[in-house]
């Protein structure tokens, strides 16, 4: 069994091998409705600090308004579960479930019963699960880095979402996509060597071209 861990490391390398920030750029209840979403579940659920009730208030009916906001119950972010316990945590920001849980995931769901969990205990100790894998704690976890939440690609290129719902490009998320592309161009220059050399040359070339065609313009002056 592949016990891949959704940890900050693991979290990070991808977003190192894609040339993205770290983390999300879109992280906080200003620009993300999941984000917002998932904070404000987890207060009310009395498993993190509460945001203050005018502001929640606030940032609910800003959010609904857009056209971001989850339009059916499969979409929305939940926290759900039996007996008065709070054990599944669906379509989460994975930024706030590795700050709650310390798991970059979209979804975690605890052992049903302490008999599962005593039985999964002993499986992965035979498979030799290593001891910060999810296993030890939770039955699933969906792991999720940012890039990859299908609301990313839409805010990515916007700027935000004003009062009145209108919503325009965003000329910082751009500069920002265009760079993180040329910053990856960059990188693939200084690793591959072949690859600089010919583009050393190319340009070469066309200063060669262009300083010919500035002397031949020049000597047609004067004849």
């Amino acid at each position: 069994m592949d016990f891949l861990t959704p940890d900050l490391k693991w979290y990070t390398a991808i977003s190192n091998k894609r040339g993205v920030q770290p983390r999300c750029p879109f992280a906080t209840i200003e620009k993300c409705p999941r984000n917002y979403q998932s904070l404000s579940l987890l207060g009310i659920a009395g498993l993190s600090t509460p945001i203050q009730k005018d502001e929640d208030e606030r940032l609910e009916k800003y959010w609904k308004s857009t056209d971001i906001w989850p339009k059916t119950a499969e979409q929305e972010t939940s926290i759900s579960g039996s007996n008065g316990k709070k054990s599944d945590f669906s379509n989460f920001c994975p930024e706030v479930s590795f700050d709650r849980f310390g798991y970059f995931a979209s979804y975690l769901g605890r052992y049903n019963s302490e008999i599962d969990s005593g039985n999964a205990v002993e499986l992965y100790t035979k498979q030799g699960a290593p001891s910060g894998h999810w296993c030890w704690n939770w039955a699933g976890v969906t792991e999720l880095h940012y890039t990859d939440c299908h609301l990313y690609s839409i805010i990515l290129h916007r700027e935000g979402i004003k009062s009145d719902g209108v919503i325009k490009e965003s000329h910082t998320a751009k500069s920002e996509w265009k760079n993180t592309r040329v910053d990856r161009y960059l990188k693939k220059m200084k690793n591959n060597r072949l690859l600089s050399v010919l583009v050393v040359i190319a340009i070469i070339i066309i200063a060669i071209g262009t300083l010919t065609d500035a002397i031949s313009r020049i000597s047609n002056i004067f004849i």
